[in-house]
């Protein structure tokens, strides 16, 4: 896949009904290795993947042309991969992730400069379905996770808890079912008062 460069668009798709023995987890990660597509792919679309963990290549950020990306139904996966790196991607979503607890800086990038920028390109971000996740933790010191994210929906996660989250998504216009962001918005943000206004459900 590497070397066919004319490609921007790939949908990559397993049975998601299947259940994977510790051999054929290994498998799953070794064939998504080595399936890695041209640095010029701008869309991706991972569904059903049996590994618990991604690839090196996922997330790199060498993909600068990617701008959308779909991760779903990869249910064994116990972390995400480093999607921070991806400067130009605008359009995230994450399903059916029901073995992540927690998303931390892995979700980001492993780069720990003061100049490192994640997701600077993130207009959208869209997590749904993932029920055993509990914490969404940020890069300690930073607050500029998501410089131009507009519209954010959480969705069917029903442990997550968001502390802090509220003064992390300042460029915010739109909210869609996200109830417990809204209950922990500060009330002096000026920003978060005009969401406030409008009904999630009219979102």
């Amino acid at each position: 896949m590497k070397m066919k460069e004319r490609i921007d668009e790939l949908a990559l798709e397993w049975d998601c009904g299947s259940t994977f023995s510790d051999s054929q987890i290994q498998t799953e990660h070794v064939v998504l290795e080595d399936l890695r597509p041209s640095t010029n792919l701008k869309s991706l679309a991972i569904k059903g993947y049996g590994g618990i963990s991604f690839p090196n290549w996922f997330g790199d950020s060498l993909f600068s042309n990617m701008v959308y990306l779909r991760i779903s139904n990869c249910s064994d996966c116990l972390w995400l991969p480093p999607l921070g790196q991806l400067g130009n991607l605008k359009k995230l979503i994450i399903e059916d992730m029901q073995s992540v607890h927690t998303i931390g800086t892995e979700f980001y990038g492993s780069d720990s400069s003061p100049s490192f920028q994640p997701f600077p390109s993130l207009e959208t971000l869209h997590f749904e379905n993932m029920q055993e996740w509990e914490e969404w933790n940020l890069i300690e010191g930073t607050n500029k996770e998501f410089p131009f994210l507009k519209t954010l929906s959480l969705s069917k996660c029903p442990k997550l808890t968001l502390g802090n989250m509220p003064d992390k998504f300042l460029s915010l216009t739109e909210l869609r079912e996200c109830p417990l962001l809204v209950q922990s918005m500060p009330s002096s943000d000026h920003v978060f008062r005009q969401l406030i206004m409008f009904p999630l459900n009219s979102l």
